[in-house]
C-alpha cells in the first residue's frame, strides 16, 4: 500500500502533469556528517560525489529477502487503486501518508533513526506494543507511529525494513492507526546516488552498485516512494500539536519555503519527485534549504540549550502552529531522548541501530497511562483534555 500511495501522492501533487520547472540558484553544498557527539568524523563534509566503500563493517546475519519485491514490475499505476474504496478510507489514507497536519486519535510512538537494523526495529515496535512477538502483525490499534527518517545506510537491512513497514502500514490503516515515515538525510543521499555510507552487504543484495542506483532512481518503486516522503508533519492530539522533522526546522527555512509546514513539504516534492539522481545532485548544490542548515541536516537544535536557542524554537513553533518539536538525526550520548526548552524540544535519536550502540529507548505521547508486562513507562502526568507529557519507554532489565 505504501508504494501504491506514493504514486497516488505524485498524481495529487502534479494533477497528472509532467515535471515542473525548477529554479537553481548557485551555491556550493557542504553538509555535516552523521557522527554522534564524542566521535571524530571521517571527513568534515559531504560533497554528494558517488563513493562506495566495499570494506565498511556490517552487522547482523545475511537476510534472504532480496530486492525483487521492489523491482520494475512492482511499479504501480492508478488503476491498481481500488475504485470502490469508500471516501472515509481514502481520507484516512490521505491523512496517513500525505497530509502535513494529521489528527492522531490515540497514542503516538516515535521510532528514531534505524540505519539498516531490522532487529532493533522489531524490538522497538514490540516495546511500543504495536507489533506482536511472533508474526510481525500490527496490534497497535489506532496508535500512530512516527519514524523520524534515516532508515537507510550503516546496516544491511533497509529493504527488509521497507517491506516490514509496508506490511504494517496496511494493517495499521485498517485499524485506525498509521505509520508516518519522514525523509532523513540518508534517504536523500540514496536518491542522489551517494552510497558512501551504504552497507556493502546491502548493496550486494541489490546485485551491485549499478543495480542499487537503478533501484533508487526515478521511476523505480523505492525511488518514487522516497521522493514523495514528507519532510515534516504536525500531529494533533486533542489540544497538543507536535511537529516532527528529521533534523530540525529553523524559522528562516520555513519562511523561505512558503511559511507553512505544507509549503515545506511541497517545496521538496516539487524539487525531487521528477528528478533523476544526477539532477538531484545539481539541485542539492543550488537549493540552500537542502544544505547543512536545512531540515534534513541541521545541527542547530543539537547545540547547548540557551535562551536564544529556545527563542528560535518558539518562532519555529509559531510558524508551524505547534506546541513542541521532535527531531532525530543527532545521537544522544545518554542513549535516551533529551528534552530542552521546557520540554518543547525533544531529541529522540537514542542510537537505536547497532551501528550506534543499539540503545532501544523510545518516546511515547500517551493519551492515557498504561502499563503492560513487556515494558515499563515512567509515571504519566495527565494534563488538560486527558493529554500527558512525553514519556520515555525502555525495556525492562
Amino acid at each position: 500500500i505504501l508504494l501504491r500511495l506514493s504514486y497516488l501522492q505524485w498524481q495529487v501533487m502534479n494533477g497528472n502533469q509532467s515535471s515542473r520547472n525548477i529554479d537553481r540558484p548557485t551555491k556550493k553544498i557542504y553538509v555535516d556528517t552523521d557522527i554522534p557527539s564524542g566521535r571524530e568524523p571521517e571527513n568534515d563534509h559531504i560533497d554528494l560525489e558517488l563513493i562506495h566503500n566495499e570494506n565498511k563493517d556490517d552487522f547482523g546475519q545475511d537476510a534472504e529477502l532480496k530486492v525483487d519485491n521492489f523491482d520494475e514490475s512492482a511499479e504501480v499505476r492508478m488503476d491498481d487503486i481500488d475504485e470502490d474504496q469508500d471516501t472515509d478510507s481514502e481520507e484516512k489514507i490521505k491523512n496517513c501518508v500525505y497530509a502535513s497536519k494529521v489528527f492522531a486519535p490515540g497514542d503516538v510512538l516515535v521510532i528514531p533513526d534505524i540505519h539498516g537494523d531490522i532487529t532493533s526495529l522489531r524490538e522497538a515496535l514490540r516495546l511500543g506494543n504495536v507489533m506482536d512477538e511472533s508474526q510481525d502483525k500490527w496490534i497497535g490499534g489506532n496508535t500512530f507511529v512516527v519514524q523520524t527518517g534515516d532508515i537507510f545506510d550503516r546496516g544491511p537491512d533497509t529493504v527488509e525494513i521497507l517491506d516490514l513497514f509496508e506490511k504494517l502500514q496496511t494493517e495499521a490503516i485498517e485499524n485506525g492507526g498509521c505509520i508516518v515515515q519522514l525523509m532523513g538525510n540518508h534517504e536523500f543521499l540514496n536518491i542522489a546516488g551517494d552510497f558512501r555510507y551504504a552497507s556493502a552487504k546491502e548493496t550486494r543484495k541489490f546485485g551491485g552498485i549499478t543495480e542499487r542506483k537503478a533501484a533508487l532512481d526515478l521511476d523505480s518503486a523505492i525511488g518514487d516512494y522516497l521522493r514523495n516522503l514528507r519532510i515534516a508533519v504536525v500531529l494533533e492530539q486533542g489540544d497538543t500539536r507536535s511537529l516532527f522533522v528529521h533534523a530540525g526546522l529553523l524559522p528562516k527555512m520555513i519562511e523561505d519555503m512558503g511559511g507553512t509546514i505544507s509549503s515545506v513539504n511541497q517545496y521538496f516534492r516539487e524539487k525531487l519527485q521528477s528528478c533523476e539522481q544526477r539532477e538531484i545532485k545539481k539541485i542539492a548544490k543550488s537549493s540552500y534549504p537542502m544544505l547543512e542548515n536545512g531540515p534534513l541536516w541541521s545541527r542547530y537544535f543539537a547545540g547547548v540549550e540557551s535562551e536564544y536557542l529556545c527563542k528560535t524554537l518558539d518562532k519555529t513553533l509559531e510558524l508551524a502552529s505547534a506546541d513542541r518539536m521532535i527531531i532525530g538525526h543527532t545521537v544522544q550520548s545518554g542513549g535516551v531522548p533529551t528534552f530542552k526548552c521546557d520540554n518543547k524540544l525533544v531529541m529522540v535519536d537514542t542510537g537505536l541501530s547497532k551501528y550506534y550502540g543499539g540503545n532501544v529507548a523510545l518516546l511515547i505521547l500517551q493519551r492515557e497511562s498504561q502499563m503492560n508486562s513487556n515494558n515499563q513507562r515512567s509515571q504519566s502526568q495527565v494534563g488538560e483534555n486527558g493529554m500527558v507529557s512525553p514519556q520515555i519507554l525502555k525495556p525492562q532489565k
